[in-house]
């Protein structure tokens, strides 16, 4: 099996070189991108400070706040949040040169990616069903 290998460097030349040697790493980066739902107008605008932009992905505080109460960990400290936002910007590198390089049509993230979305509206739907829900005290105590 041949493998891939894409060279990302972070942002403006600093730290590691990191290699991405398989299409796995890549889907789990396409994966990772996904809770962020990087919201910009036709135009690329958003309404929110910019905290970084990588080629086609504007980054903004709202994303890292979306960020920081999707991953466990303390973000209470500047330099914790500028590791996570390290983080983000190192994962939408790699999702772009993912994308460069057709892995976004590869028919292993495309089902992952299938996946996620059909787990996502079926716990929302899930969700809206049971809050629509309501159960009368009477009906559970029939129930016992």
């Amino acid at each position: 099996m041949s493998q891939r290998r894409s060279r990302i460097a972070k942002a403006g030349g600093k730290g590691p070189v990191r290699t991405l040697a398989s299409s796995s790493l890549i889907a789990l980066a396409l994966l990772s991108l996904l809770p962020l739902g990087i919201q910009a107008s036709a135009d690329g605008a958003t309404d929110q400070p910019l905290l970084a932009v990588v080629g086609n992905i504007r980054i903004t505080t709202d994303d890292l706040f979306r960020e920081m109460q999707r991953r466990p960990g303390d973000f209470s400290t500047a330099e914790r949040r500028q590791a996570l936002l390290d983080r983000v910007v190192t994962d939408a590198l790699a999702y772009e040169a993912a994308v460069k390089e057709g892995f976004d049509r590869h028919p292993d993230v495309v089902g992952a990616v299938r996946g996620l979305i059909a787990k996502r509206y079926t716990r929302n739907a899930l969700e809206t069903e049971l809050a629509a829900a309501s159960v009368a005290d009477e009906e559970i105590e029939a129930l016992l």
